[in-house]
Formats: structure tokens, C-alpha cells, sequence
């Protein structure tokens, strides 16, 4: 009885552990798996660069609030001044190199 319970016992062991996936089915899960997150990772880059591109668009061409308009004109008018000036001290370094020059 005993020899005949243990032989069902390594038998029905045998069983149960031939019964997992293969080798194959394991790699063929793993592959499957990766192109599944390699999907996702695609699909997250895709979503952040429309995202990207959707707020590049809103702010470079939507309507802007009088603040914002107010705060571009200000940039600009800084900018134009500082070119107006480094025109300006150009010119007059280049007025005193010729004045030194006729001396």
C-alpha cells in the first residue's frame, strides 16, 4: 500500500511539473511582454511630444491675455534699447579710433 501511494505520489509529481509552460511559451511571454512595454514607452513619447507641440503652438500662437501682450512689448522694447545702445557705444569707439587716427 505504501509503495503503491508512493509511486502515485512521484507520479502525479512528474506530472504536475511537466505541466508548466516550456521553455518556448516562456520565451514567447517574455518577448510579448517587452513589445508590449516597448509600446507603451512608444505611446507615452508620442503623448508628451504632441503634448510638447500643443503648448508651443498655444503659446506662440494663441491669443494673449493683455498681460502677457504687455509683458512681450516690454521684452522688446528692453531688447531694442540694449541694440540701440550697443550701436551707439560702436559708433562712438569708432569716432575715437578715427579721431585718434587724424592726431
Amino acid at each position: 500500500m505504501k509503495t503503491t501511494a508512493l509511486i502515485f505520489l512521484l507520479g502525479f509529481s512528474i506530472l504536475a511539473v511537466g505541466c508548466g509552460p516550456s521553455k518556448a511559451e516562456r520565451e514567447a511571454a517574455e518577448r510579448e511582454r517587452q513589445r508590449l512595454e516597448l509600446e507603451e514607452k512608444t505611446r507615452r513619447e508620442e503623448r508628451a511630444a504632441h503634448e510638447a507641440i500643443s503648448e508651443m503652438n498655444k503659446k506662440n500662437f494663441g491669443k494673449l491675455t493683455p498681460e502677457e501682450r504687455a509683458a512681450r512689448e516690454a521684452e522688446r522694447d528692453r531688447y531694442v534699447q540694449q541694440l540701440r545702445e550697443e550701436r551707439e557705444k560702436r559708433e562712438a569707439e569708432h569716432e575715437a579710433s578715427k579721431a585718434a587716427e587724424t592726431k
